[in-house]
């Protein structure tokens, strides 16, 4: 499968319960909850739809966590 010649807007993908990633041209950002890719705190993915093959992993601190 060939990557289109024009640009595609962002596309978020929900449903009721809330955002599960966006697609990105022809990349698919999803948030991660495995624990060795949060380490404690946020991680996101950005995942080639044409490979599968995750191209870069963005690490946050949860701004949800209490801190003592």
């Amino acid at each position: 499968m060939a990557m289109p010649d024009f640009e595609l807007d962002d596309v978020e993908l929900r449903c009721q319960g809330g955002l599960h990633g966006i697609m990105k041209g022809g990349l698919l950002e999803v948030r991660c909850r495995h624990w060795a890719c949060t380490r404690g705190g946020v991680a996101y993915h950005l995942i080639d739809l044409y490979t599968g093959e995750v191209v870069e992993t963005y690490r946050y601190k949860d701004p949800n966590k209490e801190t003592k």
